[in-house]
């Protein structure tokens, strides 16, 4: 028995042959973004499914396990973390495995894949997933930071202008290093929220390779704004309150750092 449940905005086929009686079903209805109106009319020809045997399902080991229809790798890969694409599975029976045939086997790397007639889904050890959710945390904390600190200072400019005081003796060179790692941190977070705004359009602008061309150049940027305490003389006699923030800045462009090149977000040659 073969079969697929297609579907797309405004309508939606299911196909489904059974090869072994040479008789097949096609099905069209209309319907709304992904909700599938013809659950349960292929029974009423062909009958109950038959689901995985009692030995199959005894394989089943529970876990996160994420979608393989989608892009797991490369530039498109942090999309593996949205609603649907992420399951976590505690025994063998949700809505995408219990009213279909599902198998299990073993993928090259030596993973756990379900076999199911629209995608497979392969088992994501529990350390894979704390290390990407690990990640995104650290990201967001690093943007909540770089996002204070830029509030901080506008404040304390507009406070100057106001009021009429005397610029604090700064190190320049501290200053606007401090400055420019903060707003790259937040330039990355923008692209990125434009990045996803665009997955929802239909000019397919998310493939453009410029947007991952951003990510390239705002990496190796911030690559060298976290190393650059290390070899500039400007950390000399600062205080230990402006140490403790250079510690905190270099930390967050490394973060941000360590996110694109975990999600692969400087790919641009791949799209």
């Amino acid at each position: 028995m073969l079969g697929h449940g297609g579907n797309t905005n405004g309508f939606s086929s299911y196909l489904l042959l059974d090869l072994k009686d040479g008789i097949g079903q096609v099905i069209m209805t209309n319907q709304g973004v992904e909700e599938i109106y013809n659950d349960g009319m292929p029974e009423l020809i062909f009958g109950k499914r038959p689901t995985a045997s009692a030995e199959t399902q005894k394989k089943f080991e529970p876990g996160y396990y994420q979608i393989l229809r989608n892009f797991n790798q490369g530039p498109l890969s942090l999309y593996q973390l949205f609603p649907g694409n992420l399951l976590h599975m505690k025994k063998p029976s949700s809505e995408r495995m219990d009213r279909s045939f599902w198998t299990i086997y073993k993928s090259g790397n030596g993973k756990t894949r379900i076999a199911t007639m629209v995608s497979d889904f392969e088992r994501v050890p529990d350390w894979e997933i704390w290390t990407k959710f690990g990640l995104i945390a650290l990201a967001a904390l690093s943007l909540v930071y770089a996002l204070v600190n830029l509030l901080v200072r506008l404040a304390l400019v507009l406070y100057r202008l106001a009021f009429g005081k005397v610029k604090s003796k700064q190190n320049r060179a501290w200053k606007w290093w401090h400055i420019l790692t903060t707003a790259g941190v937040v330039t990355v977070a923008c692209n990125l929220l434009l990045l996803l705004l665009s997955s929802n359009a239909t000019d397919l602008s998310i493939i453009s390779q410029w947007r991952y061309m951003v990510f390239a150049g705002l990496g190796l940027f911030l690559a060298g704004c976290a190393v650059y305490p290390l070899f500039s003389k400007a950390q000399k006699g600062l205080r230990k309150g402006r140490l403790f923030l250079t510690v905190l800045t270099s930390l967050s462009a490394l973060a941000i750092v360590a996110n694109i090149l975990y999600w692969s977000l400087y790919q641009w040659w791949v799209i």
